[in-house]
């Protein structure tokens, strides 16, 4: 089932593109995102949290948005980000996405 799913991946995410990005102007349109867009300018640093293949993906995603969006990106994987939460006087930076 997952080499299934590995072979639909190029497909699956053409289809879940298609009427986002507007490749004249470089760019994508996310109805669901409804961050204004001066919290987006401030971003600095992107968290991805995952699992197995999720973890894998926000590798990848990692990757791209480093050098696409060239911004700071990283994927931790799930169980290693309770470390962010177990201390209840850790903060998070209020520049990073935090993704999961």
């Amino acid at each position: 089932y997952m080499l299934k799913e590995i072979w639909e991946q190029p497909t699956t995410l053409r289809q879940a593109m298609e009427h986002r990005l507007n490749e004249f102007l470089g760019t994508a349109h996310f109805e669901e995102l409804t961050l204004p867009l001066h919290e987006l300018q401030s971003i600095t640093k992107i968290v991805i949290i995952g699992c197995g293949t999720s973890y894998h993906a926000g590798c990848a995603a990692s990757l791209l948005l480093e050098e696409i969006a060239r911004i700071q990106a990283t994927a931790v994987i799930a169980l290693t980000n309770s470390k962010l939460t177990s201390n209840k006087n850790s903060k998070v930076n209020p520049h990073n996405l935090i993704s999961g």
